[in-house]
This record gives C-alpha cells, structure tokens and sequence, in this order.
C-alpha cells in the first residue's frame, strides 16, 4: 500500500461542492477540513506510484481546487524509506499546524 498526503486549498465560495467532488475521487480519503479557509488534509492510496499521481492530476484538475501539494508520502515497497527518520511533517499534528498559517 502507497499513501500520499496531500494539503490543498480550495476556493471557500464553492468549498462543500468542491469537497464533494474530491471525495468522489476513487482512493482519495478526506482527513481534516476547514471551510472557513478552505483548507483540506486528503490522503491519496494506490497500489502503484503511477495509480497516485494520475489520481493527484485529477485532484489539481478539479476548477475550484487553488492548490494542492504532497507534504507526506509512505510507499510499503522501498525499504529504505522504511527506514529513514521521520521529517518534521511525518505526524498528523505537525501538518495539521500548517493549517493555522492559512487562517
């Protein structure tokens, strides 16, 4: 199993149509939301690297979707990542600290 986190900002005027969209995306799992900045904590899982960028390109795509960067990735078939110190956005919390930056 691959995942990829995603932090995205999308426009507030549209953000629960739009969430909807995203959450219409097949391997695309919303973790944190806030509407009042329009900011999003998605989690993309895929079975291959390839599966989770087409699934990322349709994330940016979408028309309402300002942004969308990967601010974390685990891939269970490299060992060496595996085993690599964690990064400062390696913890829920710590990412979720960025969203007080948008508000």
């Amino acid at each position: 199993m691959n995942l990829v986190g995603v932090f995205a900002i999308i426009d507030d005027t549209v953000f629960d149509d739009t969430l909807t969209e995203v959450n219409s995306l097949c391997g695309v799992a919303v973790d944190f939301k806030d509407p009042s900045s329009g900011t999003v904590l998605l989690t993309i899982s895929g079975s291959s690297r390839n599966e989770q960028k087409i699934i990322f390109d349709k994330l940016k795509a979408l028309p309402f979707v300002i942004n969308a960067e990967i601010v974390y990735f685990y891939r269970s078939d490299d060992e060496q990542m595996n085993q690599s110190p964690a990064t400062p956005y390696d913890d829920f919390r710590s990412i979720q600290s960025l969203f007080s930056t948008f508000h």
